[in-house]
């Protein structure tokens, strides 16, 4: 299962605020904590909001990647618009000159 079907295909049950979740998630996201740090938080996550702790950590999962993917891609777009003002950049003239011309 990919990371975005995860997210599209996690049903918590109904007594379970699944935007609460997420946020905290998300949160965790941003503290970039790794290891057993992480582990433990999300169990607590899993905890408190009465979660599958495997669910919260394949949703903690797919949340990464989505991050990751929307870093990557503004680092892209910010590459991308680089190179076109590189590109679009005229040099002056008397530097295209080399040499003695014969």
């Amino acid at each position: 299962m990919t990371h975005s079907q995860t997210l599209d295909h996690f049903q918590p049950p109904p007594h379970i605020d699944y935007g609460a979740v997420r946020h905290s998630l998300e949160r965790l996201l941003q503290e970039d904590i790794a290891g057993a740090a992480l582990r433990q938080q999300l169990a607590q996550i899993a905890e408190n909001y009465r979660c599958n702790p495997r669910q919260v950590e394949q949703l903690y999962q797919a949340l990464a990647k989505e991050h990751d993917q929307r870093i990557n891609v503004t680092a892209a777009a910010d590459s991308l618009e680089e190179i076109t003002t590189i590109s679009s950049a005229q040099l002056p003239i008397e530097l295209g000159h080399h040499g003695d011309g014969g």
